[in-house]
């Protein structure tokens, strides 16, 4: 095998791993992305609750201030 053949392989060798590492990544961020919209979901409904729960403190606070009056 030549000079030029060896590089040729070893070119290819390299492509081919370069690939495999493109793939992996494209997952590992398609994985980080439904990671991230999960989260953001979990956060709405944290705070969607805790504003429930504030809306409820305040009319606790409210019905408390008109028996004190």
């Amino acid at each position: 095998m030549n000079k030029e053949d060896r590089i040729f392989d070893l070119l290819e060798k390299l492509y081919v791993e370069l690939q495999d590492a493109r793939r992996e990544l494209k997952d590992e961020i398609q994985e980080a992305k439904t990671d991230l919209e999960d989260t953001k979901k979990e956060l709405k409904t944290d705070i969607k609750t805790l504003s429930d729960n504030q809306m409820k403190i305040f009319d606790k606070l409210e019905n408390i201030a008109q028996d004190i009056i």
